[in-house]
Parts: structure tokens; C-alpha cells; sequence
């Protein structure tokens, strides 16, 4: 077998041949070169983004934390602001947190002179490593008639059964730590809590016997409407005020010259009523009642003195018997309906009923029958429904703590009238 061996010798044609070779690796290595420096800045674009991220973050976390500040701030304040101007409530300079600072406005509104629930607009602003962020909470205050049923400690001895029906929103404190005692019936046609949440800072609820904890969907619906969904423990405390002067006065109709006797009042003005209901002493009893035509009657007991407070919203009247005790019985009628606020200058023992119905006609509301109950926070603000066994049907319903209210994180939900 013979080979023939080819050789180039440096002619033209052999030349043209080197050349496309160093073109073709030229262009391979030009290739290779715009690939890298691609992808050298696509790294770098991905670098700079990850790092206008992460400061734009902690800027902007820097603002929610003051923007949360300033929202415990007015949580905490015994009385709403009342100026109308924007302001810096914890100073004009910038606060350092970490590697930033955070600036605050609380910017109340404009309308606030005429409203029972403020509103206010908080501003914070952070700033951190050339970032600026902004976050913006609108807060307005909520009272308690957005709960049916309302304890900051629970009373000793007392529980709920099937014989009990709470209908709408309910929480306990529990700032004692002690739970909620409940007790369910296997055989209950319908819940306890129905129509909104059971919350409760607690960590547990208290089942009495003969009822146990619920363990399945169908024993959870005997004692909340919404199942295992329908209760939160270790939920936040609602806050209370240090005082129900409001109410007192609201109650009252002036802030001076109260009774200086135990008993049930209707203040007025010669034949018209002229503010609420005040009671002077430890109300044993307070129950709100539906007469036979269907007007709200409330039955008071002051010690072994009673009396029944009869609403007439379609004739404008109030009725104000004593039934029981020394001077009874007796009766006074006046013109006008009162302005809805209950006042007891110490602690109610058991309270419940049922409230009628608002006059209305046709889909228009004339007289709103709604109430707010308050007692003398000093005297004690937990005896409502002390030592009942159980506690008396929509126990606390209507509670409220009227302008003296909470800052929720956000908007409040409406209140049940």
C-alpha cells in the first residue's frame, strides 16, 4: 500500500488557507468575548437591582415601623388628640433606628371638632442608604358597640351554655389570665356564638363538664356558628379608658350637682327629658325588656328598691315607674325619648334582655333604639353579669366606652346597633 504525501510550500494558495483559519478563531474569540462581557453585565444589573431592593426594603421597613409607633401612640393616649393641624409626636428630628432614620406625621382630620370618632392619617417616612420610602395608615377611633358581648375579666364562677345565645362579635381579655367558661350540649340545635368571632387574649378556653373540648367540625358547630374558624385565641387586649367621665356627663345632661342618692334617674327639663339614664348605687339587676307593645322597657334594682324605664319611640314619650321600695309606686311621664346613654356609678351584678326594635317606616330608621352602657371604671368595670350561672342571655350587648375608643390597625369594622 503506497501513501503520497502532500506538501504546501508558500504559495499563495496555502496562505489564503492560514488566514480563513486565524479569521474563524478571531471571530470565535470576539464571540466568546460580547458573550462574557453579556454576561458580566447582566450580573452586575442583577447585583445593583438586589442592592437598590434591599435598601428600598429596609427604608421602607423603617417607615412602617414608625408609622406603627406612631398608631400605639394613640392607642395609648387617654384622650383623642383634639388639634386639627398636623403634628410630630415624637419631635421634628429624624429618629435613628439601625442603618436609617424614620420621620412621623399624624395628620388629623379636618372634620374632627364634629366627630365622636377621630380620624387621623399617619405618615412615616424612612430613610436608609440613599432610599426614601413612605407608608401611609389611616386610623379612626372604634367604640365597643362593634361587640356583642365584651369582658375584660372574666366573673368568677360564671359560663355560657347552649342556653345562651351571643349574636355578633365577642372578646375577653382575660387580662387576668383566667378563660372564658363554657359548656356545650351535644344535643343543641344551635350555637352559642353566632354571627361574628369569639376572640380572647387567652390561650385556651375552659370546657365544664360534662362537656369536653370540641375534636371534630360538627362538635365545634355546637358551640360556634363558623366551626373551628369561629374563635382566635391569644389575640391582642383591647384597651379600655381610664374613665367614662363622658359618659357620666352624657348620661347626666352636666358635669355637676349628680344625685347624692341611691336610685334611677331620668334627667329633664320640666316636661321633656333632657340626657339619659343615670343610676346612683350597685345595680343588682338591669334588664332590658319588650312590652306588649313593643316598646323597650329596662328594669332596674338598686338594693331592694326597683324601677321600670318605659321608651315610647312612636309617641316621643319616657316613662320612668318606681315598683318596688320606699314611694312606690309611682310615676312620672315626659316628653322625649332619651339620648341612649346608660350610666351606673358602680358595678352592674347581672345584666342582659333583648332590645326592640327601632321605629321606623317603610325603609326609613326615625328613632334609632340602640344604648350604651357604662360604669364607673373606678368602681369596677367587670361586675357585669358577676355570679350568674349562667350569665343572662346577650350578656353586655350594646356595651360602649363612646368617644373614649381603641385604634385598630385598621378600619374598624361597623358597630351593631
Amino acid at each position: 500500500m503506497q501513501f503520497r504525501l502532500h506538501r504546501c510550500f508558500p504559495t499563495a494558495r496555502c496562505a489564503r488557507r492560514r488566514g480563513g483559519a486565524t479569521t474563524l478563531a478571531l471571530l470565535l474569540l470576539l464571540l466568546l468575548s460580547v458573550l462574557g462581557l453579556g454576561l458580566a453585565s447582566t450580573t452586575l444589573e442583577a447585583m445593583r437591582l438586589t442592592h437598590l431592593q434591599q435598601r428600598s426594603s429596609l427604608a421602607f421597613h423603617l417607615a412602617e415601623s414608625g408609622a406603627e409607633r406612631a398608631l400605639r401612640y394613640l392607642r395609648v393616649q387617654a384622650t383623642p388628640p383634639t388639634q386639627t393641624a398636623a403634628f410630630q409626636p415624637f419631635g421634628g428630628s429624624a429618629i435613628a433606628l439601625g442603618s436609617g432614620t424614620y420621620e412621623v406625621t399624624i395628620d388629623p382630620d379636618d372634620n374632627n371638632p364634629n366627630l365622636s370618632l377621630k380620624r387621623y392619617l399617619i405618615r412615616g417616612v424612612g430613610r436608609a442608604l440613599g432610599r426614601r420610602e413612605t407608608v401611609e395608615l389611616y386610623a379612626q377611633m372604634s367604640t365597643f358597640g362593634e361587640y356583642a358581648f365584651f369582658f375584660d375579666r372574666w366573673p368568677s364562677g360564671a359560663f355560657l351554655d347552649n342556653n345562651s345565645v351571643v349574636d355578633g362579635p365577642a372578646h375577653l381579655n382575660a387580662t387576668d389570665g383566667v378563660p372564658m367558661n363554657l359548656r356545650w350540649s351535644s344535643s343543641a340545635t344551635a350555637p352559642i356564638f353566632q354571627n361574628g368571632l369569639l376572640t380572647t387574649a387567652a390561650s385556651r378556653i375552659n370546657y365544664l363538664a360534662p362537656s369536653t373540648a370540641p375534636t371534630t367540625e360538627a362538635q365545634y358547630q355546637k358551640v360556634f356558628e363558623l366551626g373551628s374558624a369561629g374563635y382566635r385565641l391569644g389575640v391582642s387586649t383591647v384597651s379600655l379608658p381610664a374613665s367614662t367621665d363622658e359618659q357620666k356627663s352624657a348620661a347626666w345632661g352636666s358635669t355637676g350637682s349628680y344625685p347624692s342618692s341611691n336610685g334611677v334617674y331620668v334627667p329633664n327639663t320640666g316636661s321633656s327629658t333632657s340626657a339619659g339614664i343615670y343610676i346612683r348605687g350597685a345595680v343588682n339587676s338591669l334588664r332590658f325588656g319588650v312590652n306588649g307593645s313593643r316598646h323597650q322597657e329596662i328594669v332596674v334594682e338598686v338594693g331592694s328598691e326597683a324601677w321600670t324605664i318605659t321608651i315610647n319611640r312612636p309617641a316621643n314619650t319616657t316613662t320612668l315607674r318606681k315598683t318596688a321600695g320606699a314611694g312606690s309606686p309611682s310615676s312620672t311621664t315626659w316628653s322625649g325619648v332619651t339620648n341612649g346613654v346608660i350610666y351606673a356609678t358602680e358595678g352592674i351584678n347581672s345584666l342582659g334582655g333583648e332590645l326592640a326594635d327601632s321605629h321606623v317606616t317603610g325603609s326609613t330608621i326615625l328613632s334609632r333604639n340602640a344604648f350604651t352602657l357604662a360604669t364607673d371604671t373606678l368602681a369596677g368595670r367587670d361586675r357585669c353579669g358577676h355570679g350568674q350561672h349562667p350569665l343572662p342571655h346577650h350578656t353586655c350587648r350594646e356595651r360602649s366606652v363612646g368617644q373614649h375608643g381603641q385604634f385598630p390597625s385598621g378600619l374598624p369594622r361597623a358597630g351593631r346597633q
